[in-house]
């Protein structure tokens, strides 16, 4: 008589085995695709006219984006001036900051799933 597990309990372990590793791989990467599209924000153009920064951003993702927040040389501003409240799929807003310095201002968009932005000469 030997010893050790039989054929048909090995098989029935790996079966388990392998049923927990794809469900896990399923839930992983079905979290992280999601993620990822659910509300993603593209920069489409930024240019200055006097002390007046224009930001033109669009939705890029699956889901409306709804009260983007946005930083302004490191300070937050809920609502700048023009910039619609949400923004559905594949819709684009404008948005205009007033008052902003003659120099290289720090502007930053910050949605559900990503944050855009960059530096902006304003001469």
């Amino acid at each position: 008589m030997r010893k050790g597990i039989s054929t048909i309990i090995a098989t029935i372990i790996l079966v388990v085995i392998t049923i927990g590793l794809i469900s896990t791989a399923y839930l992983y990467f079905s979290g992280l695709i999601s993620g990822a599209t659910r509300g993603t924000i593209q920069l489409l153009d930024a240019y200055c006219t006097g002390t007046t920064i224009t930001i033109i951003i669009q939705n890029k993702g699956t889901s409306t984006i709804a009260n983007p927040t946005w930083i302004v040389d490191g300070s937050t501003q809920t609502d700048p001036g023009g910039c619609d409240d949400s923004i559905a799929p594949d819709g684009s807003a404008t948005c205009t900051f007033t008052g902003t310095a003659n120099a290289i201002n720090e502007i930053r968009v910050v949605g559900p799933a990503n944050a855009v932005g960059g530096s902006v000469m304003c001469r």
